[in-house]
């Protein structure tokens, strides 16, 4: 068995377990939707991501006249305590719209394979954007520029413009 072989193997194996997660959170519990909060719910409300990371203030500190190394320090660690709290949002807001969407694919009058195959996919685009996003952080401490943040907001913006297309007002969504 070559190491090719192991390689494509590994591949296989993470890919049928992200399908075997996704599916069994899909068919784990009875949703509760709540069409306000889908409503509510806008991907500009993240957009203070981008900047929490930015150089530009890291900058703006170097040039206070009470800098110090430590001060950089506790700032920028700071920062990305605020970063992650908004991403443990995003992410919970995500699990949300995702499982709204799936919701209300599987109770749609139409064939839901198609809408079903899309939010498979935006979900397996955000979750590899998140580890992505968090391994990037870890290698941020070491000095490298911020992440780039629109690949993680994108699959949340289809996913939630593919609900809206799904349901246009949150009040037709089927009851269980």
């Amino acid at each position: 068995m070559s190491s090719a072989d192991i390689l494509i193997g590994a591949v296989l194996l993470l890919i049928t377990g992200f399908i075997g997660r996704s599916l069994l959170h899909l068919f784990r519990q009875p949703f509760e939707f709540d069409p306000e909060r889908v409503e509510n719910f806008s991907v500009t409300d993240y957009s203070v991501m981008t900047m929490l990371l930015c150089d530009e203030d890291r900058e703006f500190v170097r040039r206070q006249p009470a800098y110090t190394r430590a001060l950089l320090r506790r700032f920028k660690a700071e920062r990305r305590r605020v970063f992650r709290m908004y991403l443990n949002q995003l992410i919970d807001e995500y699990r949300h719209l995702d499982a709204a969407a799936k919701f209300v694919a599987l109770h749609s009058s139409q064939a839901p394979s198609e809408d079903l195959r899309f939010i498979f996919w935006q979900g397996l685009r955000f979750w590899y954007q998140v580890r992505r996003l968090r391994s990037l952080l870890l290698l941020h401490n070491l000095g490298l520029s911020a992440p780039d943040l629109k690949g993680l907001f994108q699959p949340v913006e289809g996913t939630r413009k593919r609900l809206a297309r799904l349901c246009p007002s949150a009040e037709q969504v089927p009851s269980r």
